[in-house]
């Protein structure tokens, strides 16, 4: 669980995987004579300890969920208020935290698996969900792919954190990002998620502009 699964490529981009809440724990980038190291993380032995979800999977649901309630079709679901009163990334126990199977690895490329049961961290229905890591050139391809028996929110990501400087103060790097729209909030398909105890968000606005916003980072800006 704590034994790194090592991927490289043609263009000798190296990444290093955890089984442990399938955590990427290192990526190297050829510069020049040398490598690069461009993922913040610690020793291996150290991530189950960090509280910081360097590098993990964050899920069920990757942020905050208001007063660690949902509510769907006459039914709510207290959630683990790991952030009380909130729900953070998923709960206390939440993915960021459990042993992924590896399912497939190649050279390139590895797909891992993990099944969170109906109820899990208080999440209605039985999650299935794989995940894909592939060195593309010179990138790096995070896939998800999950399915559930009963209506319930998933939202995954990888927790991971860059610095492609690979030291400094991150700080003074430039913010960019290509999206043209970002989430703003989730109340698709009648499944609310609350700011607080009893107070649903009722918006239909879930996707908004990013231009002639704060979150417009199309070209890039120093914070």
């Amino acid at each position: 669980m704590l034994t790194p699964l090592e991927l490289c490529n043609e263009t000798g981009l190296r990444l290093a995987v955890l089984p442990f809440g399938a955590t990427l724990c290192s990526l190297q980038v050829p510069v020049g004579n040398g490598r690069r190291e461009v993922l913040l993380g610690c020793a291996p032995a150290d991530y189950p300890r960090q509280q910081g979800w360097l590098g993990a999977v964050a899920g069920r649901f990757a942020n905050r969920i208001g007063g660690a309630y949902l509510a769907y079709g006459g039914e709510a679901w207290w959630l683990d208020a790991n952030q009380a009163p909130h729900c953070l990334h998923g709960g206390r126990d939440g993915f960021h935290r459990r042993p992924w199977q590896r399912l497939a690895q190649e050279a390139d490329r590895l797909r891992l698996g993990l099944l969170s049961p109906d109820g899990d961290q208080g999440f209605p229905g039985r999650l299935e969900v794989q995940l894909e890591y592939r060195l593309e050139g010179w990138e790096l391809v995070v896939e998800f792919r999950a399915q559930c028996d009963k209506p319930t929110p998933v939202s995954l990501t990888s927790h991971a954190y860059f610095n492609l400087d690979g030291g400094g103060d991150v700080l003074a790097a430039p913010s960019l990002d290509n999206g043209s729209f970002w989430l703003a909030e989730m109340a698709r398909a009648g499944i609310w998620i609350t700011r607080g105890l009893n107070r649903p968000d009722h918006s239909s606005k879930l996707v908004r502009q990013r231009e002639h916003s704060s979150k417009n980072f199309i070209r890039p800006i120093r914070q």
